[in-house]
């Protein structure tokens, strides 16, 4: 199984995820960073702890949409990170699209 890697632990994550979950990426959208509307940038770069991750201000972009397994709930939440895109990290994003993938969060 594939690796996805976070910088850190992320509000955006849903409770169970953690280091060492397992998710589905089940779409990759093309963007650019302009085009990130105020408050999704809140909503995804926004850390655990309060402080948030600094994005590129201009630039294509990827925005991975996830759903993560096995909530509180007994059910599944989305949740989503943003990339910087490269013709190699698209294809690669792309062809990972519907597989489960192992959270990496350093602790």
């Amino acid at each position: 199984m594939k690796i996805i890697k976070f910088s850190d632990r992320y509000a955006k994550h849903p409770i169970p995820v953690k280091d060492g979950s397992i998710v589905t990426l089940i779409e990759v959208f093309n963007s650019w960073f302009e085009n990130l509307h105020e408050s999704f940038i809140e909503y995804d770069t926004r850390k655990y702890k309060g402080e948030h991750y600094k994005l590129p201000k201009s630039g294509d972009c990827l925005v991975l949409l996830f759903l993560g397994e096995g909530s509180i709930y007994d059910s599944s939440e989305l949740f989503t990170t943003v990339r910087r895109q490269t013709p190699i990290k698209e294809a690669y994003y792309k062809s990972l699209r519907g597989q489960k993938l192992i959270v990496k969060i350093p602790k």
